[in-house]
């Protein structure tokens, strides 16, 4: 405890009863900002995504102290813009699969 925010850990709580497999075989990831310590928060998305029994995507993470600090960190910028690259192409495929079934 400790590692997000108090409105993810209430949407963790919340949605805690989908652990049961109703996600399984969608894909997860997510998108960490933090000044320091973010480790913990990793921890604590992966293992939500792993308990949710999700496909997981490797996260994104930014560094910021203030509002928008992390509009400077070129590095995460680049890795968001390569994520949502990855989810497309992953919807995109999984939109031919289909349609080659039909």
């Amino acid at each position: 405890m400790g590692g997000v925010n108090s409105y993810m850990r209430a949407f963790m709580e919340r949605t805690w009863h989908l652990r049961k497999g109703q996600l399984k075989g969608k894909t997860g990831s997510y998108i960490i900002v933090g000044r320091r310590d973010i480790g913990s928060g990793i921890n604590e998305m992966e293992e939500y995504l792993s308990r949710l029994k999700v496909n997981k995507i490797a996260g994104v993470l930014g560094f910021g102290f203030h509002e928008r600090d992390v509009l400077k960190d070129e590095e995460a910028l680049i890795n968001i813009q390569r994520l949502s690259n990855q989810i497309i192409s992953l919807k995109k495929n999984k939109s031919e699969t289909n349609n080659q079934l039909l």
